[in-house]
């Protein structure tokens, strides 16, 4: 009997914790047969991602220094003229060729 108490508390538990990790994310939509709740996939929370990768640049002087999240400049991949981007765009695109995993 206390095994299958401690078994269900620990279900409970795991149940509960994992629970806990998802918001839940609704909201309200008016359709023809009246208001219903519709749920979908939660956008994930912000992080400050410079705690997880390193940001690469090619060529090198292409960003406004220092940090090189930003962008000045947009190579356009051959030695033609470059365009100043630095108003247009608030964070860069970035490929995966730009961005390097930090170990």
């Amino acid at each position: 009997m206390r095994a299958r108490a401690g078994l269900l508390y620990l279900l409970v538990h795991v149940l509960a914790r994992a629970r806990g990790q998802y918001d839940l994310c609704k909201s309200l939509v008016s359709t023809d047969e009246g208001a219903v709740w519709e749920h979908y996939a939660c956008q994930p929370k912000a992080q400050f991602m410079k705690e997880y990768m390193r940001i690469l640049v090619e060529p090198p002087g292409i960003t406004c220094g220092n940090p090189p999240e930003r962008f000045c400049t947009l190579y356009l991949g051959w030695d033609g003229p470059q365009a100043d981007v630095s108003g247009l765009f608030p964070y860069p695109f970035l490929t995966t060729s730009h961005v390097a995993h930090a170990d």
